[in-house]
């Protein structure tokens, strides 16, 4: 099942990320205008990876990993946090628009474990927003917040 779900992931990318970067850019966001689609894109790019390789191992460590470097990021940018979280949702209804749209056998097993990876994703990038507003001297020290050490 993994296995399917990750190659349908592979397959269907460019039009996830494309589909994302449209949504996100007609909103009044800060840091995802219609200016910045090529680091939009790479941004989509590297979510992307991180949620294919969280599908294909069965495994949300990747993602908070992930999670933890991108919200240190994020926030030291000025980024707000419904921003980020947007970005996130853009490609989690995305994929969810073209797998309805295909006949998949593992329809149910793949919004079970996308929204698991993407839940964790918007969780992990929450706690640590929260965490770096009441207490800034967190972002010094990249080991200080990991929820997976």
């Amino acid at each position: 099942m993994h296995k399917e779900i990750t190659l349908f992931l592979k397959q269907n990318r460019n039009e996830i990320i494309n589909l994302a970067i449209d949504n996100l850019s007609r909103n009044k966001f800060d840091h995802y205008g219609r200016s910045e689609q090529v680091q939009t894109g790479n941004k989509f790019n590297n979510l992307m990876d991180t949620i294919i390789i969280s599908v294909q191992n069965n495994d949300v460590n990747p993602m908070i990993r992930y999670m933890d470097k991108i919200a240190r990021e994020r926030y030291q940018d000025s980024y707000m946090l419904f921003e980020v979280q947007a970005a996130i949702n853009a490609v989690e209804e995305n994929i969810w628009t073209i797998l309805k749209k295909k006949s998949f056998a593992y329809r149910l097993d793949a919004f079970r474990l996308i929204s698991r990876i993407t839940g964790i994703a918007k969780l992990t990038l929450s706690t640590h927003f929260d965490e770096f507003s009441h207490d800034e001297s967190l972002l010094a020290d990249p080991n200080s917040i990991m929820l997976n050490n």
